[in-house]
């Protein structure tokens, strides 16, 4: 790591724990998309279809305008596919008149532009609400829309840049029993800790991933404990100052977190979700976990021969599944084979089929972020950490 790295890396985790000047949240106004991301952050493809509640919604922006005197920075209208809300035009009004100061955005994959109604765009203009297109690699003219409505007066500002390349957003591991000090230091490295805070029911949560695990521990049935401690209760504090100085710390939520800083995420192409655990779990040997391996039949590799890759290997071995090869990054020659697997350098692997999984088994989070870009880019069928 650079020197200019750690700097940053310190300036993050000193940024996550000081409390935000001015209020800045995201809403789902939809839990449900009608664009199946692979590995959505907001685990909207295993959402069932839902709607928020347009009368606890008014209820807390009136709340939140009341600690807040109406200032805002921003909020961001989103979900789920926020252009599928019914009542969208309505909700647009009501933050606008709880929060005269600030921006709102709705967050949207733009698909459903094209049948917006004149209502709707009437309603952008008078509340002051932008258009903020996430700019998916489909079937659909963000350029061209984006002229489009600025020559109709609707303001329209990209919300996330078109690419095909999507990240792993910190994969989640239920059995993982942290200490405060994991908390602490997932917290500290955490690239979204006080930036996607959201607003859920009443509550507000330092991170978005928290506020809707709902819909993951749902879907895969997961023993995955959602503390009320995630979140603060917009009721109860006193001030603004209050609430946002409460959000600068670490909930019980962010042990769970497989974190590593910036783009050293696992990546991926842009592909439509199967709704496969390994999209946002890590593996944890859970007999739904070796029950996946044996079903899939995949090519398993780990990567790591220290302990954790040692005891990753055993353990499969004990289970009846053989890796195909240990991986590491250098000094593989005369490394003994583990459990009969032999020990390769990354560098001589080869060509690997689609049919494959990369067990990730290192505990530094640092040696992460070294390495899953690497794993990224040689093709495996899934990069997933071993917790």
């Amino acid at each position: 790591m650079t020197s200019e790295e750690m700097i940053a890396r310190i300036e993050r985790g000193i940024s996550n724990y000081t409390p935000q000047v001015q209020l800045k949240f995201e809403v789902h106004v939809t839990e449900h998309c009608n664009l199946n991301c692979k590995q959505c952050a907001h685990f909207s493809p295993l959402a069932e279809e839902s709607y928020i509640d347009v009368d606890q919604y008014t209820k807390d922006v009136n709340r939140l305008s009341e600690l807040f005197d109406g200032e805002m920075s921003y909020i961001l209208l989103l979900g789920g596919e926020p252009l599928l809300h019914p009542r969208l035009t309505e909700l647009m009004e009501i933050t606008r008149k709880a929060f005269p100061v600030g921006r709102i955005r709705i967050v949207t994959n733009g698909i459903l532009l094209p049948k917006m109604t004149d209502d709707f765009w009437e309603s952008c203009k008078k509340w002051n609400v932008e258009i903020s297109p996430s700019e998916y690699p489909i079937k659909f003219d963000y350029d061209e829309w984006s002229k489009k409505l600025k020559t109709q007066g609707v303001k329209y500002t990209t919300y996330s840049p078109a690419r095909s390349t999507m990240y792993k957003i910190h994969p989640i591991c239920p059995k993982r029993g942290g200490t405060d000090a994991s908390c602490r230091s997932n917290f500290f490295h955490c690239p979204d800790a006080s930036r996607c805070v959201t607003l859920r029911d009443g509550r507000m949560y330092t991170c978005d991933i928290a506020a809707h695990a709902i819909h993951l521990k749902k879907h895969f049935n997961l023993d995955l404990p959602l503390s009320k401690r995630n979140s603060v209760d917009i009721y109860a504090v006193e001030s603004g100052s209050e609430l946002l100085e409460k959000l600068a710390h670490p909930i019980p939520f962010c042990q769970y977190c497989d974190v590593v800083v910036g783009e050293n995420m696992i990546e991926c192409d842009w592909a439509i979700s199967r709704k496969d655990r390994y999209e946002w779990l890590g593996f944890e040997f859970l007999p739904e976990d070796i029950a996946y391996l044996k079903e899939k039949k995949l090519d398993v590799y780990v990567f790591g021969a220290g302990h954790w890759g040692s005891r990753t290997v055993h353990q499969l071995h004990n289970e009846g599944i053989a890796a195909k090869a240990i991986l590491v990054t250098r000094h593989a020659e005369g490394k003994e084979p583990i459990c009969g697997v032999p020990v390769v350098n990354v560098d001589d692997l080869g060509e690997v089929s689609k049919e494959s999984i990369c067990l990730v088994a290192l505990a530094s989070p640092a040696m992460k972020a070294e390495v899953y870009p690497l794993l990224s880019g040689i093709g495996f069928g899934d990069v997933v950490p071993v917790s």
